[in-house]
């Protein structure tokens, strides 16, 4: 299985696993560039996974995604998460497999095994319960058990915020809800958010960078190259980075959708913005993600789909 899994790492280097992608998520075709803007040479990561492909599933990387039998319905879930199409028929062969794209799923079979951030399902009935989470964290956020891209992603701060919830309509039971976990560094006189996303195949990790953005989520921010390093800090080597703005196809996106890639994806899959400096992080804490990372690949290589909670998909 090829899986890219995001982390969260809290003030006191707690470790959180965000979330687990399936499909062919970004990662390696990200980890490349982050390569060739710091050592001026291409990495290894595309024939590493090549590699795998032959030597665990005895043929290429793309006809091993293209041949897998939930393909076709994997690319429509994700275009309908985008909301850029219509809903996968559940009546009709649903693959038990996409169950996994649920967030809330993912919480319920990693929770007892890995460090997953403690969810609920979201319920607008029992908005006085979330009120622990403005107390001891910094606030709570809300994630849609099936979206990605940082779409319909709130961010719960104080009781006016509360105030402002209980005039919505979130739907019940589409959402999670989260309590808020401060992965951010200071960067001379700006706060990022970071996320860390590792690229795992077949049992094995491939590899793994850093993304930051100065807004909300840091999903397709600034891509950083991660150094393990000796020291128990995580810091940007030079501060006054510049970044570099690359527009050109990505690897996933010729495998994923060939030659028919979606106008509104041109953004994610073309335009990246690399930093030209190395982020920190403390050699342990990275260790620590490979592993993790690794475990829940093979986890997840495990799983008898048809005993797998329903998704939201399916309950509705």
């Amino acid at each position: 299985m090829y899986l890219g899994i995001d982390f969260l790492i809290n003030n006191f280097n707690e470790i959180f696993v965000s979330e687990v992608n399936i499909g062919l998520p970004g990662g390696a075709r990200e980890y490349d560039l982050v390569y060739k803007v710091i050592f001026k040479k291409s990495s290894d990561v595309f024939s590493k996974i090549e590699n795998l492909s032959q030597i665990k599933f005895k043929k290429d990387f793309q006809s091993y995604i293209r041949e897998l039998p939930y393909f076709k319905e994997i690319k429509k879930l994700k275009i309908w998460m985008d909301g850029k199409g219509p809903a996968p028929n559940i009546k009709k062969d649903f693959p038990k497999f996409l169950r996994l794209e649920d967030k809330w799923v993912q919480y319920q079979i990693l929770k007892d095994k890995f460090p997953v951030i403690y969810s609920q399902l979201y319920d607008f009935t029992k908005l006085e319960s979330y009120k622990k989470f403005l107390n001891e964290y910094s606030g709570f956020i809300l994630k849609r058990r099936l979206g990605r891209g940082g779409q319909g992603f709130f961010e719960i701060k104080n009781l006016q915020y509360m105030e402002k919830l209980k005039e919505s309509r979130i739907p019940k039971n589409f959402y999670i809800v989260q309590p808020y976990i401060n992965s951010s560094i200071n960067v001379g006189d700006k706060k990022y958010k970071y996320s860390i996303r590792t690229i795992t195949f077949a049992g094995n990790f491939i590899c793994a960078f850093a993304n930051l953005a100065d807004r909300l989520t840091s999903n397709h921010g600034i891509r950083f190259y991660i150094n393990p390093s000796d020291l128990d800090e995580f810091n940007i080597k030079n501060k006054n980075f510049k970044i570099i703005k690359i527009v050109e196809k990505a690897w996933e996106g010729k495998i994923f959708f060939g030659k028919k890639i979606p106008k509104y994806l041109f953004y994610n899959l073309f335009e990246e913005e690399i930093a030209d400096t190395i982020f920190n992080i403390p050699k342990k804490i990275y260790n620590k993600i490979i592993e993790i990372s690794v475990l829940i690949n093979k986890f997840y290589q495990e799983i008898n789909y048809d005993l797998l909670p329903k998704c939201f998909l399916e309950e509705n």
